[in-house]
Parts: C-alpha cells; structure tokens; sequence
C-alpha cells in the first residue's frame, strides 16, 4: 500500500501510480481530485451472478418485475463498489435488453456480461425452478432460462443461436443433486459437444458442478458452489465413475491481462492522503 500517493488516469484508465505527490497537474492539462484521508482501489469483478433471481417468494409472483430488479441489482453493485459483473443463468431476451441499457451508458449501473440461458438436461439443475407453474408459463420460462438439446447436432446449432444472439459465454450445468435433492445431469457427450462449439464461437464456457473431481481438467471457468471459481487446463472430457479420486489439482495463475486497470474506484476508508490527476480525452 501507499500511504501517500498520486494516480494518474488516462483516457478512462489508471495509467501511473505515483509514491508521492506525482507530476504537477498543470504540466498534463489534468484535472485534480482530491482525496485526502481516503483509501482508492479499483474496481471489483464479480464473475457469477442471477440478476434476475427474486431472492424470495412473491405473494403473487405476477407482480414480480424481472428487468426493474435487473436493474436495481446493477445499480446496487456499483454502489458497492462491483463495476463488472458477469450473469450465468438468466433469461436471455431480458438480460440482453438489460445489457444493452446499461453497457450503453444510457442507465447507470456495473458493466453487464452474460451467458444468457443453462445448458442442461430434462430435469436437471434449473429446470426445478418451474416445475410446479402452469404449462404454458413453465414452457415460456423454460425457453428463456434453459437450453436442453437431446443430441450433439441440436447442442451444437444452440450455441451457434446464441452466439449469434450476441452472448458473451456459454453456461453448462453437471450437477446430479445433494442433500437429497436428485438432478438429472447433461449427458457428458452432449457436454462435449456444447464445449467444442463454444470454443469454436470463441465463447468461454462456465460450468456449474456439484463436485469438481467428476472433472478430467476441462478448459473451463469452473464454477463448483456458490460463489466459488476457478481455472484449470486443458480437457473437456469427464473423469470416469470409477476413476479414483487425485489430489487437487493446483490452480494455474490467471491470464497476465489485468481487468482492474479499469479507472473506476472506489473510496472506502479514511487511511491515505491520494491525490488522483484526470486528464480530460484529448480532441481531434
């Protein structure tokens, strides 16, 4: 940390950090803020979220508005001081409506990635959220929440719909239950083939599971719990049933590409005196 410092933005990026007072601002044509007694960081990357999830039950869910608590909930991680979220598991025409409000600037709130829909199996994981609805509400929700192709063709083309929809990545779920909750879980051919595909559409992949050793080092962004991430290598093929179960396998550092260079920060506690210089966009 230090104590008492200068940042230097640029364009919208934090370009310099300076261990002392910095270069004068009038010699940049920079603005100065001032930040005395305060903390900066950058901005926070929350890479698993469901904007859409009510959080509860409605006395009549009818009254509930998924794209105003998308909306609310984006405002509500800026102020927290998240400035990138990425949604895996949403409904697909509301969360890119959504997206393309706020990335846009039009609404204020964190910068929106998404994976749109789940990729699962009949009866698996995400479709017990509306089982008990009537047909017609179940099968239009079910349409918007979840893909659940029934051969390696009909995973392939849904990937390419979404691709072409715009999405950012792709979400798969493998997750047979706990607790004495059963899911039925993806076929892991039809996984395969959701996996090749998102890698030839240039799609990360995120996958939901319940149990991380059922893995054989996929290539993935690997989601194991509830807020729980990690990356490992190469592979898109599951670990047998009767595979032994390895050590765990010891997680690689992340890319060298750095998503906190972002210049959104925020001032949390009264511990240094910072100063920030903002130069403005040079015009042509």
């Amino acid at each position: 940390m230090i104590e008492n410092g200068s940042s230097l933005v640029r364009g919208g990026k934090i370009v310099e950090v300076y261990d002392g007072d910095g270069p004068d601002p009038k010699t940049l044509n920079a603005e100065t803020v001032e930040a005395a007694g305060k903390t900066i960081l950058p901005g926070l990357i929350d890479v698993h979220v469901h904007l859409g999830a009510p959080g509860g039950f409605y006395p009549d869910m009818s009254k509930y508005d998924a794209e105003k608590s998308m909306q609310r909930n984006l405002v509500a991680y800026l102020y927290s001081g998240v400035t990138t979220v990425r949604s895996v598991g949403d409904g697909l025409d509301t969360i890119l409506k959504v997206r393309s409000t706020v990335n846009s600037g039009e609404m204020l709130g964190s910068t929106l990635s998404t994976c749109g829909p789940l990729f699962t199996a009949a009866g698996g994981h995400g479709t017990e959220y509306f089982k008990d609805l009537p047909p017609t509400v179940r099968s239009n929700l079910e349409r918007q929440f979840t893909r659940i192709p029934t051969s390696g063709d009909e995973a392939r083309q849904q990937v390419d719909e979404l691709k072409k929809r715009g999405v950012d990545c792709i979400k798969a779920v493998l997750e047979a239950g706990a607790g004495g909750r059963v899911y039925n879980r993806l076929d892991t051919g039809l996984f395969d083939a959701i996996a090749q595909q998102a890698h030839a559409d240039s799609l990360p992949l995120s996958v939901h599971t319940g149990d991380v050793r059922a893995l054989r080092l996929p290539r993935i962004l690997l989601c194991t719990g509830p807020g729980s991430v990690g990356v490992i290598p190469m592979a898109t093929t599951l670990a047998p049933a009767e595979t032994p179960v390895q050590p765990p396998v010891k997680m690689p550092a992340p890319p060298q590409a750095n998503p906190f260079a972002s210049a959104a920060f925020i001032i949390i506690a009264a511990i240094a005196a910072v100063v920030i210089l903002k130069i403005p966009a040079l015009s042509s």
